[in-house]
């Protein structure tokens, strides 16, 4: 887990003693997100066990980053276990071996 979303996560709901292992995450991330725990207001009244305003919210947010590049230096092209992530024209996630 990304030391920046680590963080606020282990003060939440690990009393602080959650640990990143930053020389495994730190480098780690995704293009066009900062890492880390991000606030978005939406507009709804009620729904206090359900949302789908906030259902719909996080499926656009999902829907705008699919595709977007992903850095993992422990997974470099080559590697036995490296494996790269492509977007079929369906929306579908295919895994395919790299290298």
């Amino acid at each position: 887990m990304h030391p920046d979303l680590c963080a606020p996560v282990s003060t939440l709901s690990y009393e602080g003693k959650l640990r990143s292992q930053e020389s495994a995450s730190a480098a780690r991330r995704l293009d066009g997100m900062e890492p880390g725990v991000h606030t978005v207001f939406v507009d709804h009244q009620g729904n206090a066990t359900q949302s789908p305003e906030e259902s719909r919210e996080v499926v656009n947010r999902v829907t705008k980053l699919l595709g977007s590049g992903w850095t993992d230096p422990k997974r470099v092209r080559g590697h036995p276990s490296a494996r790269r992530v492509r977007h079929s024209g369906g929306g579908a996630v295919q895994r395919a071996r790299s290298g």
